[in-house]
């Protein structure tokens, strides 16, 4: 009986220790965070790894926290990891290309990011972790009709709706 419990107890501290570990949720998924940048910037997000962004710097420094909350959850890296996201999203809008990665540019990475960092009981802004869109993004088409289309458009349209009440009326 008294081995029973040892074991039992041993198991419960275990279980408590690996309990804390810094995990981001992303989907059904719980990555680490060594996992959650894309594992090769190539492609349209290939610039990203040497510009201003610097992601492979913020892979490096991912790595070197090593799973301590207070490291992975320290103002400058998080502005790093928000940038190396910003810089992939805007690079893939301009394109107006598909996600190489679903890793690539993604809010719900930086939404899993700072659910895991209140895990630990230390808050993140929202501002901290939010992409913008590029200033010259104009939406995901733009059509728009001039003065002649428009009023050629709402004359029928006119024209269509007063004939089908006319119809209707004199039935």
């Amino acid at each position: 009986m008294l081995a029973f419990s040892c074991v039992s107890l041993l198991i419960l501290l275990a279980s408590q220790a690996t309990a804390f570990t810094f995990n981001v949720s992303f989907g059904t998924q719980n990555l680490n965070a060594t996992d959650i940048l894309p594992t090769s910037l190539t492609g349209l997000i290939a610039p990203c790894a040497s510009t201003s962004a610097t992601c492979d710097n913020v892979q490096s420094e991912l790595s070197a926290c090593q799973n301590d909350a207070a490291c992975l959850c320290a103002n400058q890296l998080v502005a790093d990891l928000r940038n190396c996201e910003q810089c992939m999203y805007e690079t893939l809008i301009n394109a107006s290309a598909p996600l190489p990665d679903p890793k690539a540019g993604s809010t719900p990475i930086l939404a899993g990011y700072q659910a895991a960092c209140a895990a630990f009981n230390i808050t993140l802004a929202t501002t901290q972790v939010a992409l913008t869109l590029p200033s010259n993004w104009d939406g995901p088409f733009g059509l728009g009709l001039n003065t002649v289309g428009t009023v050629f458009t709402v004359g029928a349209a006119f024209i269509l709706g007063m004939s089908s009440l006319l119809l209707l009326s004199n039935l």
